[in-house]
């Protein structure tokens, strides 16, 4: 994966090439993502815990459409699921079984939940806000966006997904 960096008003508004940001293919629909002012372990943790990101102050975010394909749009959507689902299963296996193989499945599920937690920043769009520069710095892009991006033409693109 890559990083591209654009202007901040190309990202409030959506004005980049019909190219998937995560899949690369042409794209479908058009997304909506956050970029964060944060350095350092507070951008760590802002990618860790997404839930820190609408704690952050107004003034330190910004929202803008991204380009997307349904089947990355899926992705999301199963991933951000998937590990609720497990960690919740495993729990409750965990809290029910005694001693033996039922506490050691819940335990894995749990492990698993974890994992696929920490995979989220793969498939979803992170943004880094430079205020002063009044640039957005987008991580874990497709290359052929990234390609796009910096040598394409810039137009608006599909329909909002959901």
């Amino acid at each position: 994966m890559a990083r591209v960096v654009v202007p901040l008003e190309v990202f409030q508004r959506g004005q980049f090439p019909p190219v998937c940001v995560k899949t690369g293919r042409p794209a479908e629909l058009v997304g909506q993502t956050e970029a964060v002012a944060a350095t350092g372990g507070a951008w760590w943790l802002i990618r860790l815990l997404p839930v820190v990101r609408h704690l952050w102050p107004a003034s330190r975010r910004a929202m803008g459409d991204v380009p997307i394909t349904r089947a990355a749009v899926r992705r999301i959507a199963v991933l951000r699921w998937a590990w609720v689902v497990a960690f919740l299963a495993g729990g409750w296996i965990v809290h029910g079984a005694g001693p033996g193989s039922m506490l050691l499945a819940g335990r894995v599920l749990v492990a698993v939940a974890g994992v696929l937690w920490l995979l989220a920043p793969l498939v979803t769009v992170e943004g880094h806000l430079d205020p002063k520069g009044g640039t957005v710095e987008l991580y874990d892009v497709h290359p052929r966006f990234k390609t796009a991006v910096e040598h394409g033409p810039v137009r608006e693109t599909t329909q909002p997904a959901g």
